[in-house]
């Protein structure tokens, strides 16, 4: 039975705790492509997350994967992890610790900023064009990875990021970065899956950034469609995807 490596790019969405591992996006992929051509897959997942889009794309090349992902977080995602590793770092006026962040342990809401602060501290980042910058940095290391990928001869997927649920103004900073990623996709060697197509506020857990199993199902299924194809290809030809 073939081995198909699929290199792995992005956040938490590949190892999320919280849910079964067998309920992970990229093994529910694994058996699909089982069932349907015989392939088994092998992720290959780079974890070097503060490493240029160049040296990951180079080690997912060094352990021979026959294609890579690279999944674009969400603007939402991106600023509010480090908004919060800020202010978690930061001293107490108490001199106490600051408690955990209970979010990427139990995808609960203990410890997070209520709705309606979070809300308005979307709006003002919106305001004072924080999250378009972000979003720039997001679609500029998207492109970078295409390049990088381009120069490797690697075959590459840019995935769009997950739909968040904690307000209206962060599923508008979402689909605006999706909007982006899609336009890019125009660009030679930029091919990008969107997995917002046909999604469920329910896919959340109530952290609103991580996925629920049937989430990770959805972004599978999406993945299905477009990478299908190039293992059908790769088995009839016995060439790369």
């Amino acid at each position: 039975m073939r081995v198909y490596r699929l290199g792995i790019v992005g956040g938490c969405l590949s190892h999320q705790p919280g849910i079964p591992f067998t309920s992970l996006y990229h093994q529910v992929l694994s058996r699909k492509l089982k069932d349907a051509y015989g392939v088994t897959l092998r992720p290959v997942i780079d974890r070097s997350f503060d490493a240029s889009a160049d040296l990951r794309l180079s080690a997912l090349a060094e352990r021979q994967a026959d294609l890579v992902l690279v999944h674009v977080r969400s603007v939402v995602t991106v600023s509010s992890t480090v908004l919060y590793r800020r202010s978690s770092r930061s001293p107490r006026k108490d001199g106490a610790e600051r408690p955990p962040d209970l979010r990427a342990a139990s995808g609960s809401r203990e410890g997070l900023h209520p709705d309606w602060m979070h809300e308005c501290n979307m709006a003002l980042g919106v305001l004072a064009g924080r999250y378009r910058r972000v979003s720039a940095g997001q679609l500029g290391e998207a492109i970078a990875s295409t390049e990088a990928a381009r120069r490797r001869d690697l075959s590459l997927l840019v995935m769009g990021p997950t739909g968040v649920v904690r307000g209206p103004v962060d599923r508008m900073v979402c689909a605006k970065l999706n909007r982006s990623l899609a336009r890019a996709s125009h660009t030679p060697g930029f091919e990008f899956v969107d997995v917002l197509e046909g999604w469920d506020g329910a896919y959340c857990l109530p952290d609103g950034y991580h996925l629920t199993a049937e989430g990770h199902r959805h972004v599978a299924d999406r993945l299905f469609a477009a990478i299908g194809p190039r293992v059908a290809v790769s088995e009839t030809d016995g060439g790369r995807a």
